[in-house]
């Protein structure tokens, strides 16, 4: 006797004759473009037709015949009944059906207790475990390739490290409290351990991000860290005192430097938080002393030393020379070019000598349009005073200085009255530009000018005499028109040497 093939469709049986019954079909279902054709050519296949007191179950769980052949059946049924009993135990054995018969009898007692038991083995959702069986079901729970959604080591970093929110503020709040702070604040963002907030190693790791805006993010908070830093070394009764770091604010400072110059580079938010960095390490951190001249500060050598000059300043001329940052960090980043020219005399002939850095200088923060445009900046004094310092370090420095000379003439002519800039920026800029001139003087440098142009300060005499000494509201000494007088009466004198002992002027070179 020969087994039954699959069936094309519910309910009609695929089989091969029995020769031992006798039966046949009188004509055989024609074969289909999709059924494969039978290996031996010797026999044909016949299809059973179902009869209507006959029914088969032919499910995944109990394939069985329902209605048991009677005695007042037809031949031909009880023929087809058992070629359809053939079929159902082809696929499964006749012990198998005996033995889900048994289970199906005692289903009420023993499966239930099963699927519980089943229930209470299956691991969390979530869990490194639930993830292997639902994802990884072949792969060995201790297989070495999983070990990455193990819990990290990370998170039994002591809990009593000291932790910033994005602010850059220490966060006052207890150990306990801080590991069931929720996600939504943004404090397990980037951070690793369950604790929320930033350890400070944690924000040095991320300021080495591939990802801009992570990186941006944490040199943002880098820079509040040492505003706070640089408050506390000034003022020890200062409110941002960051009271977690007592004697090691030198070290971090110089950290948080090095954070920042390496993104100096950067365009965009990434660098302009990196210039708010260096800004804060250096002008913002010693502002107590930027109004000094004349004199090598010096306040910070070790800071000077880890900014690598020799990087620095060429960087500083790309980054001003692509005008990729917003205005304010331009600003900022002449501010540290200043601070750096007021640290040594050294300082002053690396930004002397750097190709187009004076250049660029020039060109962004002085020799802007006239009259000013809606889009443009206005003129930056701090700029000019940046040329006072240069000039100031040494003679060759100063005749370097000379070429721009000429151009600063913009601003002692028009006069601020008529000036096509705000009053007080004019006065501020006529001033500059006189301290600027009695610097050269003071080396015998740019003197003819007074001959050359004598009616520009013949009416800058003029005005000067007719000014009051004192606007109101101003205090004495330290109001504008006192420091432009004072500027004059300085560059009145310069001159005045060079074209009585002009050699005394000459041989001064430092």
């Amino acid at each position: 006797m020969l087994l039954p093939q699959h069936a094309t469709k519910p309910g009609v049986l695929r089989v091969k004759s029995l020769e031992n019954i006798g039966w046949t079909v009188p004509s055989p279902l024609p074969a289909m473009s999709s059924t494969r054709p039978s290996s031996r050519t010797g026999r044909k296949l016949r299809f059973a037709e179902v009869g209507p007191r006959m029914t088969c179950t032919c499910t995944n769980q109990h394939p069985y015949l329902l209605n048991e052949p009677s005695s007042h059946f037809h031949p031909h049924q009880i023929r087809r009944m058992i070629q359809s009993f053939l079929w159902a135990r082809s696929t499964r054995t006749l012990d198998a059906i005996s033995s889900e018969r048994a289970d199906s009898t005692n289903g009420a007692t023993e499966y239930q207790p099963t699927r519980a038991a089943k229930a209470d083995d299956e691991p969390g959702e979530g869990t490194p475990e639930y993830i292997r069986r639902r994802y990884f079901p072949n792969v060995p729970a201790n297989d070495p390739g999983l070990a990455w959604m193990e819990a990290s080591s990370l998170g039994t970093t002591d809990p009593s490290v000291p932790r910033f929110d994005l602010q850059g503020v220490p966060i006052p709040i207890p150990t306990s409290l801080s590991a069931s702070l929720p996600s939504h604040l943004g404090l397990h963002h980037h951070a690793e351990g369950s604790h929320a907030g930033y350890t400070i190693d944690d924000i040095f790791l991320l300021a080495r991000s591939t990802v801009p805006a992570q990186r941006a993010s944490m040199l943002g908070i880098l820079a509040k860290v040492a505003h706070r830093l640089g408050r506390q070394v000034q003022h020890t009764d200062s409110p941002d005192e960051v009271v977690v770091f007592p004697g090691q604010e030198g070290q971090l400072r110089n950290r948080i430097l090095a954070a920042g110059l390496a993104a100096i580079d950067q365009i965009g938010s990434l660098g302009a938080r990196a210039v708010e960095v260096v800004w804060q390490c250096t002008v913002e951190w010693d502002g107590m002393t930027s109004e000094l001249e004349s004199v090598e500060l010096s306040v910070a050598p070790d800071t000077v030393s880890s900014l690598q000059l020799d990087y620095l300043l060429p960087q500083s001329t790309d980054v001003l020379s692509h005008d990729a940052l917003p205005p304010e960090s331009l600003a900022r980043l002449l501010a540290v070019l200043h601070w750096l020219a007021q640290q040594s005399n050294q300082s002053s002939d690396m930004t002397i000598s750097t190709p187009r850095l004076v250049r660029m200088i020039l060109d962004i923060f002085l020799l802007t349009p006239i009259p000013p445009k809606e889009e443009s900046v206005l003129p930056n004094p701090l700029a000019l005073q940046m040329l006072i310092t240069l000039a100031s370090a040494s003679r060759s420095n100063a005749s370097a200085l000379l070429d721009p000379a000429d151009a600063l003439l913009r601003f002692v002519t028009p006069l601020p009255p008529s000036s096509p800039y705000p009053p007080a920026l004019a006065t501020t800029l006529l001033t500059n530009t006189l301290r600027f001139y009695s610097t050269l003087a003071s080396y015998g440098l740019y003197s003819q000018i007074v001959t050359t142009a004598p009616q520009i300060f013949t009416d800058l005499a003029s005005y000067i005499s007719s000014i009051p000494s004192i606007h109101e509201g101003e205090n004495a000494s330290d109001s504008a028109s006192t420091r432009l007088r004072i500027a004059w009466a300085s560059l009145i004198e310069a001159w005045t040497v060079c074209a009585m002992d002009p050699m005394q002027r000459v041989h001064r070179t430092r």
